[in-house]
């Protein structure tokens, strides 16, 4: 996805002064109200970290506050593409909270970008919500069958549900879209060996050591001595 160039380009942009006010007052509000209930004996604060990874989190929520301000409000145009990549830059500061909420507005507001319901599918992922992050990358690859990366979570999503069928299918289709993708072809051994296809087991760990994938090289050593596939 090329959002990263965007999102630097939009980096290092000055917040308006009284934003940083704002911050200001917020930190010094919150630093004397926990001092005074330490000194009150009425609130254990516990350590000074506490104190500062609340105001941290303060802080953090009016930089996003402000920043959506800033990119909203000058005569920008609010679309789904500006909340997909908000939501992007929430994902890799990993608030998937607010992630998930700037990527459901970009669905809502473009239901035919595959970009949006892959993002929200990585997103459903780190919240451990595994069935409704394989809805969204079904509909990911629906809009977009050469997406190799949603086959290529479809079939990490069906191993851990059981479903090494659709694993391996999956795989295989991120393979054909993909024939270099060492990690898919030690995947998908993983998921043959499961089904009691040794022999295809070895051949995919075999073909994703020949690629560099080092976890394929190990597996393929357990294979040949004999033992599982562990990996």
């Amino acid at each position: 996805m090329e959002l990263r160039g965007q999102e630097e380009r939009k980096g290092g942009r000055d917040y308006p002064a009284l934003g940083v006010l704002i911050l200001l007052l917020v930190a010094l509000v919150v630093t004397g109200y926990l001092s005074f209930r330490s000194v009150a004996g009425g609130f254990d604060l516990g350590s000074d970290v506490s104190v500062r990874e609340l105001i941290q989190g303060l802080e953090d929520k009016a930089k996003d506050w402000l920043e959506r301000k800033t990119r909203f409000g000058k005569g920008k145009t609010d679309t789904a593409r500006d909340h997909l990549v908000e939501g992007y830059r929430l994902y890799r500061k990993k608030r998937y909270a607010r992630a998930l909420e700037a990527f459901n507005k970009s669905v809502q507001m473009n239901e035919t970008n595959p970009e949006a319901f892959y993002w929200r599918g990585r997103t459903l992922v780190s919240q451990g919500r595994f069935e409704p992050a394989v809805e969204d990358f079904q509909k990911a690859v629906n809009l977009r069958p050469d997406y190799a990366e949603a086959y290529d979570n479809l079939g990490w999503l069906y191993e851990r549900l059981g479903e090494t069928d659709k694993a391996v299918e999956a795989l295989s289709r991120s393979i054909g879209l993909k024939p270099d993708n060492g990690w898919a072809y030690n995947q998908r051994g993983r998921n043959l060996f499961k089904q009691g296809d040794k022999e295809g087991a070895l051949r995919d760990a075999k073909k994703a050591c020949d690629l560099g994938f080092e976890e394929g090289c190990k597996a393929y050593e357990r294979l040949k001595g004999g033992g599982g596939d562990s990996s």
